[in-house]
């Protein structure tokens, strides 16, 4: 295994791929190295054929990403974040400024060693922090240092306004994704879109700790991906090319647009951007042909052509909260009230009734969507299979 990974890497650093995109095929055959070091050869190859062969509803292939939900706990109350909640509160599964995620506790380091090496996850090939706000959580540095050992890509998700204290545990740990929430490229727009009272504060801080996570980053060699995510609606998207400015000043690597989504919120719904909206379209058109040189996601905008859909989530992710409690994706996230079930209690949840009958309906499309949870999510903006 050893010397597979060193002939990798000694041809990653020897300079002998070059060219358009060389930088993306470099990181990729990084990670491969990565793989092959912790087993994962397995996971490997069943992902190449996941990417290649049409999706069914019964998979053979395990989750190829762990999505762990380490609380519910955040120190910011966002009104269009439906996970956070700023205690420990079991709130159901509600949206708008309560929990979808019904309370989960802090994961332990003890509860994440448990789920990582639960047969469902054992060719997983990324893990990916989230919750609440991760920070918050005692043993999530322990939780880091072993995923390490088990995960190839590890990321996390923060609103960055705790990091000042963690900067050096961050370089330190096996980390190679770190998303940092900044929803506006000053202390005003800041204010409108997270806290009107404490914004500038907050803002402030945010942009000092990305300073010196970049400064770190770079006095150490740290290979390690600083991105930064940014919510975009009808109230704000026209400052995207000053955010876009203002990301690569702080010298992150990418900057990743969100489109507002209200599910159930009908004043959320109203600030969505849509395609059928020429202005939005013209107007993300032109950032793109501006904005070559940097990395940029740009926001999924839904469609009010129903017929236009696809997710990949339930296909290859699962995601978990301490007490083992699954979701099939990022939006319908653990909770114990959503009847996806727990691996703990349950049999193969991975191809359990209600996963495959989500699956089901996501290839059949608008005929077995209706009103379904799923209708509204960006992610299922477009063909993305």
């Amino acid at each position: 295994m050893i010397k597979i990974r060193e002939k990798i890497e000694r041809f990653v650093y020897s300079g002998k791929i070059q060219g358009p995109g060389s930088f993306g095929i470099l990181k990729m055959i990084k990670y491969v190295a990565k793989a092959v070091d912790r087993g994962k050869i397995v996971g490997l190859f069943s992902y190449l054929k996941f990417i290649t062969l049409p999706k069914k509803t019964v998979l053979i292939s395990k989750p190829f990403v762990m999505a762990c939900f380490v609380n519910s706990k955040c120190n910011l109350n966002c009104p269009y974040y439906c996970y956070g909640v700023p205690d420990d509160s079991h709130l159901g599964s509600q949206y708008g400024g309560k929990a979808l995620l019904g309370g989960c506790r802090n994961m332990t380091i003890d509860d994440f060693k448990k789920i990582s090496n639960h047969e469902v996850f054992k060719n997983s090939l990324a893990a990916i922090f989230s919750g609440g706000e991760p920070l918050l959580n005692k043993d999530f540095f322990k939780i880091l240092d072993y995923a390490g050992k088990k995960f190839p890509v590890i990321h996390l998700t923060t609103n960055g306004t705790l990091m000042a204290d963690y900067v050096d545990k961050i370089i330190e740990s096996p980390l190679t994704h770190i998303n940092i929430s900044l929803d506006a490229y000053s202390a005003e727009e800041y204010k409108k879109m997270r806290d009107k009272e404490n914004g500038k504060e907050l803002f402030d801080r945010v942009v000092k700790n990305i300073k010196n996570l970049v400064k770190k980053k770079e006095q150490n060699n740290k290979d390690l991906e600083i991105i930064i995510s940014t919510v975009v609606g009808k109230l704000n998207y026209k400052n995207m090319q000053k955010m876009i400015d203002f990301a690569k000043s702080l010298g992150v690597n990418s900057l990743n647009f969100q489109n507002i989504v209200g599910f159930d919120n009908g004043e959320l719904e109203k600030e969505t951007l849509m395609i059928e909206d020429q202005e939005v379209k013209d107007f993300i058109t032109s950032l793109k042909e501006k904005n070559s040189d940097f990395h940029v996601t740009y926001p999924r905008i839904l469609s009010k052509d129903k017929s236009i859909r696809g997710c990949r989530q339930p296909f290859d992710s699962l995601t978990i909260d301490a007490d083992g409690n699954i979701g099939p994706c990022s939006v319908m996230v653990p909770n114990p009230n959503n009847n996806f079930g727990n691996i703990f209690k349950d049999k193969d949840v991975w191809n359990s009734k209600e996963i495959t009958g989500l699956r089901s309906s996501l290839l059949d499309g608008e005929k077995s969507l209706g009103s379904h949870f799923c209708k509204d999510c960006t992610f299922l903006n477009g063909k993305i299979f």
